[in-house]
C-alpha cells in the first residue's frame, strides 16, 4: 500500500491536504536534525513524503501494526491458516475525513480480490468467499 518513497497508493489518501508557504516556512524553522530524530526513533531512515520531519507530520499515515497467519518457529505446521488478521494504524491531519478514508482503504484492500469480514466469519460465508 506504499511505494519506494513511502507514499501510500491508495487513491485519493491525500485528498484535502494543502500545506500553505507559509506553513512550510514555519515547518521549515523547527530545527530538524535527521541523524538525531533517526537515533531517537531507532530507525536509519525515515520515511515520508517530504525532507523535513515537521511537514511529513502534516499528512496521514498508514502503517500495518500487526499482522498474523498461521504460526511459526516452534509453533509451525504444514496446515494452511483459515484466517489472517491485520491491525492498521492510520494517523489523520484535521482536514480529513476518517470515514472517508475507512471507505477508501476498504475499496482498495477489495480491489486487490481479498474479502474484508468484520468479526469472525460465518460458516455460510467460509463457503463462499472466492
Amino acid at each position: 500500500m506504499k511505494n519506494n518513497e513511502g507514499r501510500v497508493t491508495i487513491p485519493g489518501f491525500y485528498d484535502g491536504i494543502a500545506i500553505s508557504t507559509a506553513r512550510k516556512k514555519e515547518f521549515a524553522a523547527v530545527p530538524d536534525v535527521p541523524a538525531d530524530i533517526n537515533k531517537k526513533l531507532g530507525i536509519a531512515k525515515a520515511e515520508g513524503l517530504t525532507l523535513n520531519f515537521q511537514e511529513a507530520m502534516a499528512y496521514p499515515t498508514l502503517n500495518i501494526r500487526d499482522l498474523k497467519s498461521g504460526e511459526v518457529l516452534d509453533k509451525a505446521n504444514t496446515i494452511i491458516p483459515n484466517r489472517a488478521i491485520a491491525e492498521i494504524d492510520v494517523r489523520l491531519p484535521l482536514e480529513t475525513q476518517p470515514a472517508k478514508v475507512v471507505e477508501q482503504l476498504r475499496n482498495y484492500i477489495n480491489s486487490k480480490g481479498y474479502t474484508l469480514i468484520d468479526g469472525e466469519p460465518t460458516d455460510t460465508q467460509r463457503q463462499t468467499i472466492d
